[in-house]
């Protein structure tokens, strides 16, 4: 049973119902834990994570709006990061229609999350949905200039369509962020491998 006066017993059991696959059990959890004290970004992330793996991703999109207003920056980037992470979880596992909408519902909490929109870009390119991973990683650097992963992974995805030229145009790029990352050298060999 839900324990009403201990929101973070009832997010931890929530944890461990989902980790045996008791979905509906934990949201009952996650759900009681968000009523007790909503100002805990995990439980957020939790309850609408369970809400996804159980296919209710409305029901999230309707906790979003009501239960997040009037919260700070700081309480929607935690919760933004945990649904990444999240995603991340679900991607392994190859739950990409799951792994999708939690990438979807971080950017809502934080729309220039640029870690998410790397990984919702490695989850369409996955899956071969190539426009949604082009501007996903497009949106990335744009975003954060110096990370270096969507560089790497956008030069993957010009390398996939075939389009060498631009892999490497984006290789030499990523070179001026770290000019000795292995993983750019080697994308770079087989991109020139490949033209000639």
């Amino acid at each position: 049973n839900t324990q009403p006066t201990h929101p973070h017993a009832n997010h931890n059991l929530g944890v461990l119902l989902l980790d045996i696959g008791k979905i509906n059990e934990a949201t009952a959890f996650f759900k009681k834990a968000v009523e007790s004290d909503s100002f805990q970004p995990q439980f957020l992330a939790s309850y609408i994570s369970a809400l996804v793996d159980s296919n209710k991703g409305i029901a999230g999109d309707q906790l979003i709006a009501t239960v997040s207003r009037n919260r700070d920056a700081i309480y929607y980037q935690k919760v933004a990061q945990a649904l990444n992470n999240a995603g991340v979880k679900r991607k392994k596992s190859k739950l990409y229609g799951p792994a999708q909408y939690l990438y979807y519902y971080a950017l809502v909490f934080k729309p220039d999350y640029a870690a998410a929109l790397n990984n919702l870009g490695n989850l369409s390119l996955e899956v071969k949905n190539m426009s949604v991973a082009y501007s996903s990683y497009k949106k990335s650097i744009c975003l954060e200039p110096q990370f270096l992963e969507p560089y790497m992974n956008l030069a993957d995805y010009f390398f996939k369509e075939q389009k060498y030229v631009a892999s490497l145009y984006i290789l030499y790029k990523s070179f001026k962020i770290n000019p000795i990352s292995p993983l750019a050298y080697l994308n770079k060999g087989n991109a020139l491998t490949e033209l000639g």
